[in-house]
């Protein structure tokens, strides 16, 4: 039988608002987006990686780095995320697909295809990690190319179109949950402000060597071992999807 397989795509861009550029800002000598990516590529269930960036020309240079990189690339709506999405569903076929968010330079590989794993076992349409029970920063949201068509024909708010999955989690039954980190909400390692960057690159200088994706438990621990390091974001606010 023929094993299921997921591509990925990372959803990016380089006009964030509350911190411009915050994707190619420098993690042990690299862009943040580059180890995000370093990091997917440890994945065991993902069988291609595309970027989604959008057709402004802020964004050409991250097309430009997907060619050094070896990363594919697709070019769509800078508003119409949703769209975005389908399109680059049509240029890269597959059943499957994973929502990933260039925030997450700490994206975990294993706890991915944990997630992975248990989303092709349920046959759901659309799954995620439970809420309650993940870390910011880890994120991934898996789904079936039906379904993400059915959602372009029948998603009609804006913040559905902006954030691609709301009509998913929201407006149909067929999905799943998954825990990840029993207390995993307490932990904040996404990439949004100057306070997460600090943090980040905290855990990078620490952590990071050449060839070694360390993991989220190492990752977890060196938070808890470093209370100073942990409370670096602790007041940063988290937009919800209608924000």
């Amino acid at each position: 039988m023929k094993e299921k397989t997921v591509v990925a795509i990372i959803q990016a861009h380089m006009s964030s608002s509350r911190l411009p550029g915050k994707i190619l800002k420098d993690l042990c000598g690299k862009p943040a987006l580059y180890r995000m990516i370093e990091r997917v590529r440890q994945s065991k269930r993902i069988s291609r990686i595309v970027l989604a960036t959008s057709t402004m020309e802020c964004d050409d240079i991250l097309e430009e780095l997907c060619r050094e990189w070896g990363v594919d690339c697709f070019r769509g709506s800078d508003d119409d995320v949703l769209m975005r999405f389908v399109g680059a569903a049509k240029a890269f076929p597959s059943e499957y697909y994973a929502r990933l968010t260039s925030d997450c330079p700490l994206i975990a590989p294993r706890e991915t295809d944990e997630m992975i794993e248990a989303f092709l076992s349920k046959n759901a349409r659309y799954g995620r990690y439970e809420q309650d029970h993940y870390i910011n920063g880890t994120d991934v949201e898996l789904f079936t190319a039906e379904l993400l068509m059915e959602a372009a024909e029948k998603a009609i708010e804006k913040y559905e179109h902006e954030h691609v999955t709301p009509y998913m989690y929201w407006k149909q039954d067929s999905q799943m949950t998954h825990v990840q980190w029993k207390d995993g909400k307490r932990y904040r390692i996404t990439l949004d402000t100057a306070e997460d960057l600090e943090l980040i690159r905290s855990v990078y200088n620490a952590l990071y060597t050449e060839g070694n994706t360390f993991t989220l438990k190492e990752i977890i621990d060196f938070l808890d071992t470093h209370p100073e390091v942990f409370a670096l974001n602790k007041d940063v606010h988290q937009k919800s999807a209608k924000e």
